[in-house]
Formats: C-alpha cells, structure tokens, sequence
C-alpha cells in the first residue's frame, strides 16, 4: 500500500487544510502534527466553523482539536465547539433508541429491515455515536412489506410531509411516483407528529435509471451484526456499504466532505475488505466509475491508504480523475448548479445505455413538484409524465429569459 498522499484544491488557506486534518475519526501521528502545526498560524475561526457546519463535521472538528491542541483554540471558539458537540451526541442518543424501537416493532411483525447511515454507521464506523452527523434515519425494507411497515410507522405518530395537503397525504402513500421532491425515488420520507424524528423508509437504494441495481435478498443475505447502544443490529456488509457510499457521495456530487469520511472511516474500520470482489461487483453493476470517483476523492481529500491493485484500476479511470479534479475544486466553493449536477451524473456513467437511462429518467419521470403543483386525480396519474417534461421546458424558459435579462445591464 501507499502512503496517505493528500491533494488539497488550489489556493486553500489554512482554514480548509485545517478542516481536511480534523475531519478524522481516527487520527494519526502524522495528522496530528500536521493540525499542531497549522493551529500556530492565523486561523479565521468563524469562517472555519462555517464552512465546517457547511459540510457536517463539526463534530468531528471538536473532537481533533480537543485531542490535539485545546490550548492553541481560543476558549470561546472551543466552548461553541463543545456545545455543538454535545447537541449533536443528545440528537443521536435519541435517534439511535427511537431506531432501535422502530427496527424492534418491524422485527414483531416479520419485517426484515436495515438500517443504515445515521447512528448504525457513527457506531460501526466511526466507533463514537457523537462523532458522525445526521438528520433522519434511514431504513431499508422489501419492497413487499412496504404497505406494511407504513402503516406500521403511521401508528407510531408518523406523517406524510407537512407540505401536502391532508387530502393528498394518503394518495401519497399509495403512489410510489411521488416519494420524495428530489432525482431520488424508492422511498417514502416520513415525519413524526412532533417534528423530532424523521424516517426515510426505503426499498430500494435508487431509482430505476440509477447504476447500483441491487436487491434487498443479496443485501440482507450479506449483512452482518453490530453493536448499537448494545443491541445488535444488521448492517450491510462492508464492501456493500462502500459501494453504497460512493455512488450515494456521486449521487449528489461530493457536495458534502462528510460523505467522504464515512467512506474513509469504512476503509479504516475494515482492513479486510476484498476489493477485488468489490470492484468487480462494481463493474457488473456500471457503478465502478462511482467507486473510483469517491476513492480518488478519499485518498486526495483526506489521504486514505488504498492497495496498489485498487490505485492501478483507478488511475485507468481518465474521466473518474477529471471528476474528482472538478470537485476537488468547488466542494469548497460553491455547491453546483442543476446543469452542473446533470453533466456530473452523465459523466459518471459508463455506458451510452445508463446515460440514455438516465436522460429519459430526468425527463419523464414524476416527482413531488408535479405532484404538489398539480394534484390530479388517481385516474389521471399517467398525465404526469407528460406534465414533468413541460415543466421542465418551462423552467428552463425562464431560466434562460433571466440570464439574458442580468447578461443585458
């Protein structure tokens, strides 16, 4: 294996070469001296605190410089630190016990579920609860048992999102077109009634035009057991998981550094992962630019060690470099626009027939803005996909008619 060889973007100042050696959940000698060694110069605290709540790695900010060089942190910077921190840890205590009911209810009724991200990764990977950022809780199930567990989260004091009328929120339920308001379907997002919890129940990883066509048997047939809060529960297994994660990170871009450490705590905390397995599990699935994307981004960022048979197939990837060459230099400056975004998501797939996919996916394929802008009927549902396409026409109308408007002073 290689030694950790960062490339940070161009013309960072110390702030983000900072943030880049803090956002680890296991430190290193070398790290460490390296955060010493920055915290001696002039470091603008707020910028730095902003751009870490930006990314979601305040915690694992705290955490760094506390073990690290307390001292070299101004006190009142490091008490707002530490009040972050200790939010964080309350919202994830109380999230994890409100998961561990939920996959307990589930488990009563003969639901197989999985949960993952959120607390089950802070516990497997990042080995801290407190450490690893989030705001619901994820859960997969069969698609068959998703009426079922529905109802089962709607007994509980769970809710269709607050936007929909209370009309439509059951049509909502029983129209599997419009799950969510982003390119992401498969999923229901479900709110308890007082706001504190929200679960986003799956059955399926992505929408039908997305790479990573994995079923739930081969996933829960390779899950393995993990302590959370002492209880064990199933999670994917590793190579499964860092798979999930790097298509998930190319799903939306890189736009967040903490997708980034899951996947560098992943590799940290599973020195056995078979990669060879994996990267062929990758190209059978057209995923495996989504997996060199994500790895290149590890060991660029943050400096992960990978084995030298993983580099060499990385480094044959050509378009997987100039995606990570992009986001290395904008995860820091600007989140991409929606142009940017779909020439991303083009790029990262490998073959004519998942960017043709994907392309009449974006098109014609519904989601929550038609369905909340335009309720129709159940029997008028196909109308949608028709909708969806004039709608998109017309944003981007206007779209263009504002550019030339601001291009015209």
């Amino acid at each position: 294996m290689q030694p950790p060889v960062r490339t940070p973007p161009t013309n960072t100042g110390s702030e983000i070469q900072l943030l880049l050696c803090c956002a680890h959940a296991h430190l290193d000698t070398a790290t460490a001296e390296r955060i010493k060694a920055l915290l001696q110069q002039d470091i603008d605290w707020i910028y730095l605190i902003e751009i870490a709540s930006q990314h979601e790695v305040v915690s694992l900010l705290y955490q760094s410089l506390n073990a690290t060089s307390p001292e070299a942190v101004p006190e009142a910077i490091l008490n707002q630190l530490r009040k972050c921190f200790h939010a964080n840890a309350q919202h994830t205590l109380f999230s994890t016990r409100e998961l561990l009911k939920l996959l307990n209810l589930f488990d009563s009724h003969n639901i197989s579920a999985i949960p993952f991200k959120g607390p089950i990764l802070a516990a497997s990977a990042y080995d801290n609860l407190a450490l690893r950022q989030f705001c619901d809780l994820d859960i997969l199930i069969d698609e068959s048992d998703t009426s079922k567990a529905t109802d089962l989260l709607l007994s509980q004091g769970y809710e269709p999102p607050s936007q929909l009328a209370e009309a439509q929120k059951r049509p909502y339920l029983q129209c599997e077109r419009f799950m969510e308001s982003g390119p992401y379907q498969g999923s229901y997002n479900l709110v308890r009634k007082d706001r504190k919890v929200a679960v986003e129940l799956h059955w399926s990883l992505t929408k039908k035009d997305f790479p990573f066509p994995i079923d739930f048997k081969h996933l829960w047939q390779n899950t393995q057991p993990v302590s959370l809060a002492g209880t064990s529960v199933l999670q994917f297994s590793p190579e499964d998981l860092l798979l999930f994660l790097c298509m998930h990170g190319s799903k939306h871009c890189w736009s967040e550094l903490k997708w980034l450490c899951d996947v560098v705590e992943v590799i940290h905390t599973y020195p056995e992962i078979d990669w060879e397995q994996l990267s062929q599990r990758a190209k059978v699935l057209g995923s495996d630019r989504m997996l060199w994307l994500g790895l290149f981004l590890a060991r660029e960022l943050l400096g992960v060690t990978l084995p030298e048979a993983v580099l060499s197939r990385m480094q044959a990837d050509a378009e997987a470099k100039s995606l990570a060459g992009q986001v290395r230099e904008r995860i820091f400056e600007r989140p991409p626009t929606e142009m940017e975004k779909h020439l991303f998501l083009l790029r990262a797939r490998e073959s004519p027939q998942d960017k043709l996919r994907y392309l009449l996916g974006l098109t014609f394929t519904p989601t929550a803005k038609e369905w909340e802008t335009f309720p129709l009927p159940k029997s008028l549902y196909f109308a949608y996909h028709l909708i969806r396409p004039i709608r998109l026409m017309s944003e981007l109308g206007r779209h263009a008619m504002e550019d030339r408007a601001k291009n015209s002073f």
